[in-house]
């Protein structure tokens, strides 16, 4: 077996076939970088290319046409043979990447040209387009979730019915009248959308056939500009000014419901019989309130009194 170790008399017979203490020979593994044999090996690789009267595009200035999609087994087997350069059609290479004829091209990166600016320029493309698909998104879900909340309205109330008609509350006549009605948007939403699509399709033929006038504007009525005054007029009579009222004047009180009695009428609002009411009034008040002062002071001598015995 090759991971097993050889018998000592087999190892006995091959070292003294080999010898012992050999001088070193050059080995034949070689560590050298295989990028770096190439650049060393390149000329003697060269020269045993031309001795054997090969040539290569280098010695005649022939190039390798790129082969095309349309052509058959034989013409691309012909292709790859060194053919002469003619004109310019061959040398130029497409600026656009043509995928499906129904869509935009996208357009391919242009000499001296950084990864960056392309991909930004390829963003800047494809922008209107994706903003686009997301409105529609956007539009379609709206629609989607609108419809389902009508559904389940309608869901509610046909179920809100049936259980009145079932409890005997409303008659059948009902329930196949909603039925009904339901049918009848269902129908109408149906219809209003293939009106739209169509709409949509006959729009999208016709733009590039005729096109849209532009709305008229409508004229504006603008006011008369007034007669220029004249400067030179002859003043007949000073300017009249209102009665300013100068500052601190108490202001008049007029004679209305309030202005014929009050504080600056010189008027009493109340009659004989109020006005002794309200002495009378004023009087007992008074009274009480003497009598309450006197009972707080008769409180504080006596507590007065008692802190003094306690001290005693």
């Amino acid at each position: 077996m090759p991971h097993k170790r050889a018998k000592r008399s087999i190892r006995d017979a091959e070292t003294a076939k080999k010898g012992h203490n050999l001088a070193p020979q050059a080995s034949t593994y070689d560590d050298t970088p295989r990028s770096a044999s190439r650049i060393f090996n390149a000329h003697a690789v060269q020269s045993a290319f031309r001795k054997a009267g090969r040539i290569t595009s280098e010695d005649t200035g022939e190039r390798k046409p790129k082969p095309s999609s349309s052509t058959n087994t034989s013409s691309s087997s012909s292709s790859s043979k060194l053919k002469p350069q003619n004109g310019s059609s061959s040398s130029t290479t497409p600026t656009t990447k043509q995928t499906d004829p129904k869509k935009p091209a996208i357009p391919s990166i242009l000499p001296n040209e950084s990864l960056g600016e392309y991909n930004r320029r390829v963003e800047e493309f494809l922008r209107p387009g994706v903003s686009k698909a997301i409105k529609e998104a956007a539009s379609i879900k709206a629609a989607e979730e609108a419809a389902f909340r009508r559904e389940k309205k309608d869901r509610k109330k046909r179920t809100r019915i049936e259980r009145l008609v079932k409890l005997g509350k409303m008659p059948q006549a009902a329930l196949d009248e909603l039925d009904k009605e339901m049918k009848n948007k269902a129908g109408k939403r149906k219809r209003g959308d293939e009106d739209e699509g169509s709409g949509s399709d006959d729009n999208d033929d016709d733009g590039d056939k005729t096109t849209t006038k532009p709305r008229e504007r409508e004229e504006k009525s603008f006011k008369p500009i007034e007669a220029p005054r004249r400067l030179n007029d002859i003043v007949q009579a000073p300017p009249s000014l209102p009665h300013l009222r100068k500052l601190g004047q108490e202001k008049k009180v007029g004679k209305g419901v309030y202005g014929a009695v009050g504080k600056g009428s010189g008027k009493d609002p109340l009659n004989a019989g109020q006005r002794r009411i309200l002495e009378e009034e004023r009087e007992r008040v008074v009274k009480m309130y003497r009598d309450m002062k006197a009972a707080r002071e008769e409180a504080k001598v006596e507590e007065k009194g008692a802190k003094v015995k306690v001290k005693v």
